[in-house]
């Protein structure tokens, strides 16, 4: 199909969870006990060459959004009128640009293009705002001596550097650690913090209703 449609890759995935959950918070001033709610979604994809039927990569996303949290990023005077639609149009909209940059990013990585002694350029715009990402550099390229299909190289972590700043098409990022050791073309990860689910409380389910 990827030929018949001159795509060099396909992109597959599911959306196997949605949903919003009531986590109770203790307000230790006034003995308080107020729900807050939080939903969540996730999303597994892979993006496979279509010339080969190889697995370029396979990966998860998780998008949380906390109602406490959107109090503080939106003014209430622009959520004055919202409904269910317009907090889950939010949550879809957060979801579909981290799964948008890891699908760019497995198929063309972020990377360094312009290196100083405290901070870096980085070839992706839109989408790593506020991002910390694993500087990564790779190895010689291992060649199978069948095929000669590259199987990848080793690599070394090197850094961390996190974005401060984007622009169109570049962003430009602080060295957190690393400096002197990050060098031009490495590989940026956006370096992940989402909760294993096994660890996350079982909080109740309910209807949502923002």
């Amino acid at each position: 199909m990827g030929k018949l449609l001159v795509a060099d890759y396909l992109v597959t995935g599911v959306i196997n969870r949605f949903e919003v959950n009531a986590v109770r918070q203790n307000i230790a001033i006034t003995g308080e006990t107020l729900p807050r709610l939080v939903a969540t979604f996730k999303s597994q994809f892979q993006i496979i060459e279509s010339s080969t039927g190889k697995i370029v990569l396979a990966d998860q996303v998780i998008q949380k959004i906390r109602f406490d949290e959107i109090r503080r990023e939106i003014p209430s005077t622009e959520r004055r009128y919202w409904t269910d639609a317009d907090y889950k149009d939010l949550l879809f909209s957060k979801a579909a640009t981290e799964v948008g940059n890891a699908i760019l990013a497995g198929i063309y990585p972020i990377k360094v293009v312009k290196v100083s002694s405290t901070g870096v350029v980085l070839n992706r715009g839109k989408g790593v705002g506020g991002k910390q990402c694993l500087v990564i550099n790779q190895g010689e390229a291992i060649i199978d001596i069948d095929t000669g299909e590259s199987l990848g190289g080793s690599e070394e972590q090197v850094g961390l550097v996190e974005v401060t700043s984007v622009e169109g098409k570049f962003s430009k990022a602080k060295i957190i650690f690393g400096a002197g050791q990050i060098q031009y073309g490495d590989i940026c990860r956006i370096q992940k913090t989402v909760q294993k689910e096994e660890e996350a409380a079982a909080y109740p389910r309910v209807t949502p209703g923002w």
